[in-house]
């Protein structure tokens, strides 16, 4: 009786389970909705919309649109500044950058940049915002105090994926064109080294339990592991075909890598690259 009980038990609680693992809404955006980023202090998702040149904010407590804002042409990429709660949206076509305030989903500056701005990441140790200006094959340096770009790195051919290294305040740029990763770095905004990848690297995340750079190739269906310290490729990681994105998850320690042309993901143990 008592292990019947415990297999009806187990049943109930695997059904229920599955209930819970449901859609929960469906919140309609722009067209083309291509990129995320989520504001913590307001509890607000921020949704880049490609061709409808917008950015859709969604309230995270409700799920409802509470506010559409007009931006530049093409928004590409997002990143959320927590020192002044801003939203950092590229706009590929237009060359600039849009600011949003996050307190009032206004757009309360319009940066100029160079061209093909595709990548953002905000280093906090400087509160500075750097882009990737793919077709100009460098990086501009927006001081999130004044929203002006300070300074113009150049890097690798067409930068397409940055991260910041919190531990050594350092900015990696993946360049898609030259199978490179530049690093800059964040006190003096210069790059003072480029690590030979795989082929044509798109993306990148930072592990910081083991200070490690993942960078994924889209050509060679691998994963580059560079070291913080050294700055060098310490292990070459086979995944599945033309990986695409990365995101490290600190809880279990792992890296996940999604497979664009396999239709699938590739788990990377974190403790396993030394």
């Amino acid at each position: 009786m008592q292990k019947r009980m415990s297999l009806i038990l187990g049943i109930v609680c695997l059904i229920f389970g599955i209930a819970c693992l449901r859609k929960i809404a469906a919140i309609a955006a722009g067209n083309n909705s291509n990129r995320l980023c989520w504001n913590s202090t307001n509890n607000k998702v921020y949704c880049a919309n490609a061709e409808s040149d917008n950015v859709t904010v969604i309230d995270g407590e409700t799920n409802q649109v509470i506010a559409t804002i007009p931006v530049g042409d093409e928004p590409w990429a997002l990143v959320w500044n927590s020192t002044n709660n801003r939203v950092y949206c590229a706009n590929f076509v237009s060359g600039n950058v849009s600011v949003i305030d996050g307190a009032t989903n206004q757009v309360i500056a319009t940066i100029p940049v160079e061209s093909a701005p595709g990548a953002l990441v905000w280093n906090s140790t400087n509160n500075k915002v750097y882009c990737a200006n793919r077709e100009s094959d460098n990086v501009s340096v927006i001081d999130g105090a004044t929203n002006r770009v300070i300074t113009i790195i150049p890097v690798g051919d067409q930068p397409c994926a940055l991260v910041w290294n919190s531990t050594n305040n350092k900015v990696y740029c993946a360049n898609w064109g030259s199978d490179n990763v530049s690093v800059i770095d964040g006190a003096t905004n210069q790059v003072i080294t480029t690590i030979p990848v795989g082929d044509l690297p798109y993306a990148l995340v930072w592990n910081s339990t083991n200070n490690k750079v993942y960078c994924a190739n889209w050509w060679s269906n691998n994963v580059s592991v560079i070291a913080g310290a050294t700055n060098r490729v310490i292990a070459t990681i086979p995944v599945g075909a033309w990986p695409y994105a990365l995101v490290w998850n600190s809880t279990n320690n792992k890296v996940y890598c999604a497979n664009y042309g396999s239709n699938n993901v590739t788990v990377i143990d974190g403790g396993q690259t030394r």
